[in-house]
């Protein structure tokens, strides 16, 4: 066989000895094999790191975000229905919780029809000290990730990751590290994510997942978004 004479005896049984001299007469007679399968292997590990993309973007986007805060500082409201005044004596909804949406209740409406259509609605007087103390941990734990953070709003941010992907993996592994790290500084607070190549398409509502959930664009024209 090609190049087998050449090869020193390994001392291995004569069965693997002979693949060994198999694949070095395959090597020897098709190289091209080789040389296409590993240009094969790198594509697909760029289209798992991201490398074909020329910037990513995460957008981070706090799932109802004051009611949020308020069912991480007290549990016992996890999971119940509640709404956010402007006080105790607001007549005026701010903004609801998942649970409270579930029934029908909505930014501006007014408390007691809320109460009328929504078993059990608690009413809540807004923090705003509080949800500033909890989005000023946020946005400050995002830097640790990269410091290309462009803050949005009380509860939004971009996120640049163009420059860490070799650092931290591919996107959609940035993405579950984004929501990983919003939860811990926030404790407790959920969010959503967007992934793409731009910020207008981070920021785009087609193809929602759950509160939980996360996905990513594989190009700035495949738009997907993770909402509140």
């Amino acid at each position: 066989m090609v190049g087998a004479e050449h090869l020193p005896s390994t001392g291995a049984s004569p069965m693997i000895e002979l693949l060994l001299e198999c694949s070095i007469f395959v090597l020897y007679r098709y190289p091209s094999l080789t040389k296409n399968s590993g240009h094969s292997l790198m594509k697909e590990n760029a289209k798992e790191t991201g490398d074909h993309w020329p910037r990513a973007i995460i957008l981070v986007d706090m799932n109802a975000f004051f009611c949020g805060v308020e069912q991480a500082d007290h549990p016992e409201w996890q999971g119940r229905p509640i709404g956010i005044t402007n006080g105790e004596q607001g007549t005026c909804i701010i903004t609801s919780s998942y649970e409270a949406r579930a029934y029908g209740v909505r930014t501006g409406m007014r408390v007691r029809e809320a109460k009328a259509i929504c078993p059990g609605f608690i009413q809540i007087p807004s923090r705003p000290e509080r949800y500033a103390e909890v989005s000023t941990n946020i946005m400050h734990a995002l830097t640790d990730i990269t410091p290309d953070v462009e803050v949005f709003s009380v509860d939004e941010a971009f996120l640049d990751i163009s420059h860490c992907r070799r650092l931290l993996g591919a996107p959609p592994r940035v993405a579950r590290l984004v929501k990983q790290t919003v939860q811990e500084a926030s404790g407790g607070v959920l969010c959503s994510v967007g992934v793409s190549g731009d910020k207008t398409t981070a920021n785009t509502p087609p193809n929602c997942t759950s509160q939980t959930g996360s996905r990513s664009s594989r190009h700035s024209r495949r738009r997907r978004r993770w909402r509140r």
